[in-house]
């Protein structure tokens, strides 16, 4: 093919094959440590994850349909399950074996649920999503916690709670596109976010969970996760809804492993990736399915003691157990024209026999 033609198809050639070759942008050759000068970036390897059991059913209360809300007890070593139209709070032992259930003529449709390190009381939202209902450790019902800067507002909707190891409450206002935090005694200690897509901003929370230092959002339609120290400073953000390995979806559920990699479940892809601290993605588990190992529109997510990680599945009406181990630590390399351990002279001679 000769002419205009052939030399039009010729030009788009080359710039595809010079893109193909090109050299990537500064900022990603720097995370790779490819520029001169820029320090070397030890990137941990994905974990190895695998299927190790799953838990469905109430014992005499049925079988968990359409569950939403799920939260590991450390105090006690008892994973909640809000049983979203099973109307139901279950509560588990980590290996899935259920102890008790409580709800009936109490919950209309629990979809969140979390538990006071302390006092032990259970904390839900329900179908009106206006307030947080407070039960005793094994149901009895106790009212509603006070909330200081949401009690007395007629068009709140909570969308997301967390109590962490210190038994400080987040609750996730999705109207005012807020994060309140209440410690122990309940007082309000710190607010943050407004509407929107910048920093520091959400559209719609999720799920919230916390570490050590740090408190972590997750948006469904705004940057991903976003994460916090303890009073709502920003830190900083990733990921973001496109094609592609590393994006996102629909995302529903978030968890930090002991490694301190974020587990982050996409619901309508099926699938839970994984990331390293600073938003470097490794890698994902999952697909369609209701084998061990699949997913059914997986949601929350929760490390057990032993660094298991729980996955609720809507569809598949279950709570699946991973178990997550990390890969060893590639060893140091030598300075150059050392000799590795063991090595020098003598070091390849024959042991003398007699």
């Amino acid at each position: 093919m000769t002419g205009p033609a052939a030399t039009a198809r010729a030009a788009v050639l080359a710039t595809a094959l010079a893109a193909a070759v090109a050299p990537a942008p500064a900022h990603a050759q720097e995370a790779r440590g490819e520029l001169p000068g820029a320090p070397v970036r030890k990137v941990n390897p994905m974990p190895a994850v695998e299927a190790a059991g799953v838990f469905a059913e109430h014992s005499v209360e049925g079988w968990l349909a359409s569950p939403l809300g799920l939260f590991f007890d450390p105090a006690q070593r008892e994973v909640y399950v809000a049983d979203t139209d099973g109307r139901l709070v279950g509560i588990f032992d980590p290996s899935g074996a259920p102890l008790f259930a409580f709800g009936a003529g109490l919950l209309e449709a629990p979809f969140a649920v979390a538990v006071d390190p302390a006092s032990h009381h259970v904390y839900v939202l329900d179908q009106d999503r206006a307030r947080v209902k407070e039960f005793s450790f094994r149901g009895v019902p106790l009212g509603n916690v006070a909330l200081a800067g949401l009690d007395g507002r007629k068009d709140v909707v909570l969308s997301a709670l967390h109590v962490d190891a210190r038994g400080w409450l987040y609750v996730a206002e999705n109207k005012l596109s807020e994060v309140f935090v209440y410690d122990e005694a309940r007082k309000l200690v710190a607010r943050f976010g407004t509407v929107g897509y910048d920093r520091g901003q959400f559209i719609a929370i999720v799920a919230i969970t916390t570490d050590a230092e740090s408190v972590y959002v997750l948006d469904q339609v705004g940057t991903v996760v976003q994460v916090f120290d303890r009073r709502g400073k920003y830190l900083r953000g990733f990921g973001e809804h496109a094609s592609g390995p590393e994006t996102f979806s629909l995302p529903s559920g978030i968890a930090v492993a002991p490694s301190g990699k974020i587990f982050v479940a996409d619901a309508l892809r099926h699938e839970v990736k994984v990331f390293l601290p600073d938003g470097l993605f490794l890698g994902r588990f999952g697909g369609r399915g209701r084998a061990a190992g699949d997913l059914g529109y997986p949601g929350q997510l929760a490390f057990d003691g032993e660094g298991n990680l729980l996955v609720l599945e809507k569809i598949n009406g279950r709570v699946q157990r991973f178990r997550v181990r990390e890969p060893k630590p590639a060893p140091e390399p030598l300075p150059a024209g050392e000799p590795a351990p063991g090595a020098g002279a003598g070091a390849e001679a024959e042991p003398e026999t007699r």
